[in-house]
């Protein structure tokens, strides 16, 4: 097979062992490079393991180097590629010789937040400030506010409660309670009802994203102020990172740290 008839079959077979769509894109994308120079009609066959460690070689930053190596990990599967102890041994040491990017520094100050959620109280667009709103209740990510929709809510006397498909490709829920946001709760309601069957009852991430950049927010600020808040009336840790819906505490750290907790 052709290069890239082995790659489509490639991301078949991530797909097929349960990883994310956006995972399989991006090993996919890793193989692809990795796989440069090499003899484009045999590639599970005589593939030069050389050129794919010199391809590593050059990977400056951990991340990146852990998504290659990881890609590469699920394509001598795929391919039943086995790699000896020696191979193995250059690949770790290979990532010891790369280097942590940091991220740019957050920080959102009680001043900040309580702008943006001024600007967000200003806006006109019910659903537009629903969708803010919400991932500010709930710490919601953009995608999945904007997968959300009238089939994945069931509104109650008291709380609506959304049925997400959240990071990992793992299903959970959220509460919007009505004694809590009754604003928000009675907003939800008239989106959900007035809602067509099987469309996105807010807009898409992109336009999401756009909106909140030009009110001088990123949307993932939101669920940093959802952090901020959750602290402010639990003084818990534990509680943010539940609410957060985070594995390890040591992410919910990073949160508080960027809205000074």
């Amino acid at each position: 097979m052709m290069k890239y008839d082995v790659l489509l079959q490639y991301k078949k077979y991530l797909l097929s062992r349960g990883l994310r769509p956006k995972t399989a894109i991006t090993y996919y994308h890793n193989i692809d490079n990795l796989l440069n120079g090499q003899d484009p009609f045999n590639l599970t066959e005589n593939l030069d393991t050389l050129k794919i460690f010199e391809s590593l070689k050059e990977i400056k930053y951990k991340s990146y180097f852990i998504q290659a190596k990881n890609a590469l990990k699920h394509f001598c599967r795929f391919a039943n590629i086995n790699l000896d102890f020696k191979q193995l041994r250059f690949i770790e040491e290979a990532q010891a010789d790369t280097k942590k990017k940091y991220r740019k520094n957050i920080k959102l100050t009680p001043s900040d937040i309580n702008e943006i959620k001024t600007k967000i109280g200003k806006i006109k667009d019910i659903k537009l400030k629903s969708s803010y709103d919400l991932a500010i209740a709930t710490g919601l990510r953009v995608s999945e506010v904007s997968r959300l929709n009238r089939n994945s809510s069931v509104i109650s006397n008291d709380k609506i409660i959304f049925t997400v498909i959240v990071k990992g490709g793992n299903t959970d829920s959220v509460d919007i309670i009505k004694e809590e946001t009754p604003i928000l709760y009675d907003n939800l309601t008239e989106i959900i009802n007035n809602a067509v069957l099987g469309k996105p009852l807010f807009y898409g991430t992109q336009t999401l994203q756009v909106k909140a950049k030009e009110l001088g927010f990123k949307f993932h600020d939101l669920r940093r102020i959802c952090a901020y808040d959750e602290y402010k009336k639990s003084k818990s840790k534990e509680q943010v990172m539940e609410k957060l819906r985070h594995s390890s505490i040591k992410n919910t750290k990073i949160y508080l740290k960027s809205v000074g907790k």
